[in-house]
């Protein structure tokens, strides 16, 4: 819980490159003892053992312009899905809709298993059943996406690594980069330096 909040939090800064005050933020277990931490990262001390998990800020950042805001990168992002999809889909039914159903989700959000579980009418259990069946999971399907839109936004030089974690959802550019570098062994900037001197 502690790292979603984090993660909303600090992509609001992200997208506004402006202080975000917060008024109100509670979670939903006990206190710990130490507070310091939430201090410094939210700015304000958090209320615990609350019914459910939520902070509150000043209507006006809701008017903030987003720092990456660009109908050019959706353009982009759409057709570079429906090709990956079409390449990754093949085969394998609750897999390829599973596919499909996270990349309609993107760029505007990456949906858990929890809410992809809902959109099928089954239990998180019974979707990573029939996808373990299918020798997969949630968490692979999830990472193997992101990978290849990676490597597609790679080879494209006007996206920036920043453009391509913000559009993947990731916490932070320095994540993307670490995730990349496990599935391929190279750093987003290797591979994009590779893929470019072939063309």
């Amino acid at each position: 819980m502690d790292d979603m909040v984090s993660s909303v939090y600090h992509l609001l800064l992200r997208m506004s490159q402006q202080p975000v005050p917060l008024r109100e933020l509670q979670l939903t277990y006990p206190a710990p003892e130490d507070l310091r931490a939430y201090c410094a990262i939210f700015g304000i001390e958090p209320q615990f053992g609350g019914e459910e998990a939520y902070f509150r800020m000043d209507r006006e950042v809701l008017q903030y312009p987003m720092l990456y805001s660009n109908p050019r990168l959706r353009q982009s992002f759409e057709a570079i899905a429906e090709e990956i999809k079409n390449k990754l889909v093949r085969g394998k039914q609750w897999s390829a809709q599973l596919r499909g159903w996270i990349l309609s989700c993107l760029p505007g959000y990456l949906p858990s298993l929890q809410q992809s579980a809902e959109a099928f009418a089954m239990s998180p259990r019974t979707l990573q059943l029939k996808l373990s069946e299918e020798g997969t999971s949630y968490q692979q399907l999830s990472a193997s996406i992101r990978m290849e839109m990676a490597k597609a936004y790679l080879k494209q030089r006007e996206y920036s690594s920043s453009d391509i974690a913000y559009l993947l959802h990731y916490s932070e550019p320095s994540a993307f980069h670490n995730a990349f570098k496990k599935w391929t062994g190279f750093t987003p900037g290797q591979y994009r330096a590779m893929e470019l001197r072939t063309v």
